[in-house]
């Protein structure tokens, strides 16, 4: 009975038995497309998933997306922000928002604005997935802490200024307190920047 013992072993060896760690399979990268074609929409973006924003219309002669002033008809994205495209056509201009949250998430904040008055990006507020209306507050500091906007209305909305003041080009910090649709109190902090 030994002997049978004893002879296995190198035979399992020999058929690359190993107490060696396994390699963690690399990552699937996922690709989605979302036809973009109304004012307004929402898009929960999975992990390791790449996003076609398709705004394509068979009679359009100019496209322009925000923020990064692409003018094909179609754009990649792969993280969580708020796009916006406008179409030329010959009969009109349309205007099309797509905001999208990473999965599982309920709030974006952009990271900067510039209210320089040229009607594109010049207020700076935070975009909400399926929020309740109630408890709502966000607040908005200078670097010596100073209160520059506080508002409790969800549509609210910085623009850039203080006691009618433009404030200077710089970094800002934001709290934001809100409560879910199904009851959760969250609250959100970080850094914005603006730009003049």
């Amino acid at each position: 009975m030994k002997r049978t013992v004893l002879f296995l072993l190198p035979a399992l060896l020999l058929l690359g038995y190993s107490c060696k760690k396994q390699e963690t399979p690399p990552t699937v990268t996922l690709y989605d497309t979302l036809e973009v074609n109304t004012p307004y929409m929402e898009y929960s973006l999975d992990e390791n998933t790449i996003l076609t924003l398709d705004a394509t219309d068979a009679g359009a002669t100019n496209y322009l997306w925000t923020p990064n002033s692409d003018t094909t008809a179609t754009i990649t994205v792969s993280s969580e922000g708020a796009y916006s495209v406008q179409v030329t056509t010959h009969t009109g201009v349309d205007n099309y928002q797509v905001v999208v949250f990473n999965n599982g998430g309920d709030c974006y904040a952009p990271n900067s604005f510039s209210p320089n008055g040229d009607g594109k990006n010049d207020y700076w507020f935070p975009f909400f997935s399926n929020i309740s209306t109630e408890n709502y507050s966000l607040k908005i500091y200078d670097q010596s802490n100073t209160k520059l906007f506080a508002t409790s209305d969800v549509a609210g909305k910085w623009d850039g200024k203080y006691n009618g003041q433009d404030m200077p080009t710089g970094y800002y910090y934001y709290t934001i307190g809100y409560k879910t649709l199904s009851g959760e109190s969250k609250t959100r902090s970080g850094m914005l920047q603006l730009y003049r």
